[in-house]
Formats: C-alpha cells, sequence, structure tokens
C-alpha cells in the first residue's frame, strides 16, 4: 500500500520568516527561521555536504522536530527546512533575475576594452576597433624583403 503525504504550498509570509546568513569561516549559507509560535525563537537550517559521496548531504534543523531527527514529521523533513528551501529558491530566481537585468543592460559587445585600468568609454571603444591597418607603401615592402631574406651562412668573411 503506498502511502501519501500532503504538503501544503508554502505563502509569501512563511518565506519571508527565513532569513539568509552567510556562515564567513566556512562562506556557507544558512537560513534563521522564525518559528510560527513565538515570534522570538529562531531555528537554524543548515546543508551539511557529505564528504564522502560528492552531490549528497542532509539537512538539520535546530527545532524541537529537528532534534528528534525528523521521526515526527510527515514528510523527510520538517517544516522549517521547506520554508527555508522555497526562500533559497526565490533568493536564486533573484539573483538570476538581476544578472538578466544586468546582461540587458550593458551594451552587446563582442570585446572588453580596459585603457588606463578602466573599461573605454563608446568614443574610444569605437576609434580603437574600427582603426584601419597601415598600408605600407611599396618601397617599404621591398626594403623589407632585402633587409629581412635569408643569407647564406658564411664562417668567414
Amino acid at each position: 500500500m503506498a502511502t501519501t503525504t500532503k504538503t501544503s504550498p508554502i505563502t509569501e509570509q512563511q518565506i519571508n520568516r527565513c532569513t539568509r546568513i552567510i556562515d564567513m569561516q566556512t562562506m556557507e549559507p544558512f537560513y534563521l527561521v522564525q518559528s510560527e509560535a513565538d515570534d522570538l525563537i529562531e531555528y537554524k537550517v543548515q546543508y551539511h555536504k557529505d564528504p564522502k559521496c560528492p552531490g549528497k548531504g542532509h539537512f538539520t534543523c535546530t527545532c524541537p522536530a529537528g532534534l528528534d531527527g525528523f521521526i515526527h514529521c510527515s514528510g523527510p523533513y520538517c517544516k522549517h527546512i521547506r520554508w527555508a528551501l522555497a526562500a533559497s529558491q526565490v533568493h536564486k530566481a533573484e539573483l538570476k533575475a538581476q544578472a538578466q537585468a544586468k546582461k540587458d543592460a550593458s551594451p552587446a559587445r563582442s570585446h572588453l576594452l580596459i585603457t588606463d585600468g578602466q573599461e573605454a568609454d563608446e568614443e574610444t571603444y569605437t576609434r580603437v576597433i574600427s582603426a584601419k591597418p597601415p598600408q605600407w607603401t611599396e618601397a617599404e615592402i621591398q626594403r623589407d624583403v632585402r633587409l629581412y631574406a635569408s643569407r647564406p651562412f658564411k664562417m668567414w668573411r
């Protein structure tokens, strides 16, 4: 017999209870999630990577259900972890939207020209990119042919 778990959709108020924080020692993000019962209580939701198995890991939460190993939860995790995951998805979507907006706002250039440590303005960029190579005269070409032509090796002059 198959069992199904009923999960309610996560609301914006629940996502707003999540605060993303980055641990400055490990540079790993985690979430502090406010309790529904008491706004003064916050639970720490963290993802721990498994060093033996890349791409695998587990979540921890400091709520009472998390401290008991999620055995009383209807799903694999408590609601605080589900809220933190939803907040993480919202955060990733915002970063993606910001990157797209930045990409749309910047002029489409195939090259980056830096002069004096800063990106060149449009006039300088156009002048440098559309510059024509020098046109050599026939006399200059003949001079260079004579100058750089291969000569036989002679030990004695």
